[in-house]
């Protein structure tokens, strides 16, 4: 028959006992550490502060790396417990971690031009864990993974095309932000050069300059607003390109050269470009458009008005 009784008493069976309790709880370190020692049973999980100090990194900044990573045991929030196996699973991810300028031998690009990258989601930085070091690190295994993401893009392209250093200069970009439209497969990839390294090896084509002007454009050009013009090519004075909503940018520049506004004469005549208009009414001024938005006069107008040789003493300045 099985005995209890007190841990003193002679043939209980209760020391027994409580050392298999306690070799199966090791694991998961839910009981306390005195016992451990008292019975001379090997303790085999860590808390996160005997991790960190094992580790020899700092405790907040582990946290949230066995986080990402998932390792250990969380079973509340922050609260972990990590077996041997994690502590040393996590010594290997730790002694692979790079700086950002480590980066670069990899990537073959600035480490400011990498950070378009992190921004973007394609990659996850880690902090806070060196006490000496404030500067975030990266996995080694994660920049290779991401520069082999991006070499595996698919052509979508033919021809020679372009570097990615060269596509950014042309069209004012910054490297990083054309390495994220690859990624997101915005961008036509033609194929990997033989030479540079990493991300720089990428080739993609040039955009096709599209033809004519947008209505915008046009108003820029012509100091005029967006309705005018609108109103303009409605008249049929500015001219479409057929199957476009795109402008004939010979009609833009031809209308251009033959007409003007107005109130970009205020300084020749020495008044506010609100009065304008009275002032060359005065000169006799005949308009060739008077819209709701804009009044338009003709350069050969303006060359046959007496600009500049009368005083007109009655408008103010």
């Amino acid at each position: 028959m099985v005995r209890g009784g007190s841990a003193d008493e002679e043939g209980s069976l209760r020391p027994w006992i409580e050392r298999l309790l306690l070799q199966a709880f090791a694991d998961v370190g839910r009981i306390g550490r005195k016992r451990f020692s008292r019975m001379e049973i090997e303790r085999r999980d860590f808390t996160l502060a005997e991790a960190a100090s094992e580790l020899g990194v700092n405790r907040k900044g582990l946290s949230r790396f066995a986080k990402h990573l998932g390792v250990g045991h969380t079973p509340w929030k922050d609260a972990h417990s990590f077996s041997k196996d994690d502590v040393e699973a996590l010594r290997t991810k730790l002694a692979d971690l790079i700086t950002l300028p480590e980066t670069i031998p990899i990537t073959g690009i600035p480490g400011h031009e990498f950070r378009f990258l992190e921004r973007a989601g394609f990659i996850t930085h880690h902090s806070n864990l060196i006490s000496h070091s404030p500067a975030v690190r990266y996995l080694r295994e994660d920049v290779v993974a991401l520069v082999e993401q991006a070499l595996a893009v698919k052509t979508t392209a033919e021809g020679n095309g372009v570097s990615v250093s060269s596509y950014a200069r042309r069209t004012k970009q910054a490297l990083g932000g054309v390495f994220v439209q690859v990624l997101k497969g915005e961008m036509a990839v033609v194929g990997l050069s033989a030479d540079g390294t990493g991300l720089r090896r990428l080739r993609v084509t040039l955009p096709v300059a599209k033809m004519g002007m947008t209505v915008g454009e046009a108003a820029k050009l012509t100091s005029l607003q967006q309705a005018t013009i609108s109103e303009l090519v409605s008249m049929g004075v500015i001219q479409r390109i057929e199957g476009s909503p795109r402008l004939s940018e010979a009609s833009v520049q031809e209308f251009h050269a033959t007409y003007m506004n107005p109130a970009l004469l205020a300084d020749d005549l020495g008044c506010a470009p609100s009065w304008v208009k009275q002032r060359l009414r005065k000169l006799g001024a005949t308009f060739a458009f008077q819209l709701p938005t804009n009044t338009i006069i003709a350069r050969d107008e303006i060359v046959r008005l007496p600009i500049g040789k009368h005083p007109f003493e009655d408008i103010p300045r």
